[in-house]
């Protein structure tokens, strides 16, 4: 990673981050993990996208980091809660694509793909 993608997701991580995009960024960048720690405050790394716009925050977040998404296997191996995200990341990226235009700014059929693969991870 170069400087400047350092210095890009740092200035994410501050500013737009959330629980599950600072978790992802921990384990793809381990020079910001402290970071990662210190911006969750009372709560821990682990976890993942709950809804939409967790996963939205991921998508930009890993659209810091060079070759990201040959490596987000690791955040599943890291945190397995993580395996339905990383299974579906494709499908829900695109379902992100297709519902962002939207004019009341909502994501209905990513929010049921969201539920639907975490029903069935706690199955």
């Amino acid at each position: 990673m170069t400087a400047l993608d350092l210095a890009a997701l740092r200035a994410f991580v501050l500013r737009d981050g959330g629980l599950s995009s600072w978790t992802l960024v921990s384990v793809l960048v381990p020079e910001l993990s402290d970071l990662c720690e210190g911006a969750c405050g009372w709560s821990r790394l682990g976890h993942c996208p709950v809804d939409p716009s967790d996963f939205l925050r991921c998508l930009r977040a890993l659209a810091l980091i060079p070759d990201g998404r040959e490596r987000l296997h690791l955040v599943a191996e890291r945190y397995p809660q993580w395996e339905p995200t990383v299974a579906n990341w494709s499908a829900w990226a695109e379902l992100m694509a297709r519902e962002s235009t939207r004019k009341d700014g909502c994501a209905p059929k990513l929010w049921k793909a969201m539920q639907a693969a975490r029903a069935g991870a706690a199955s």
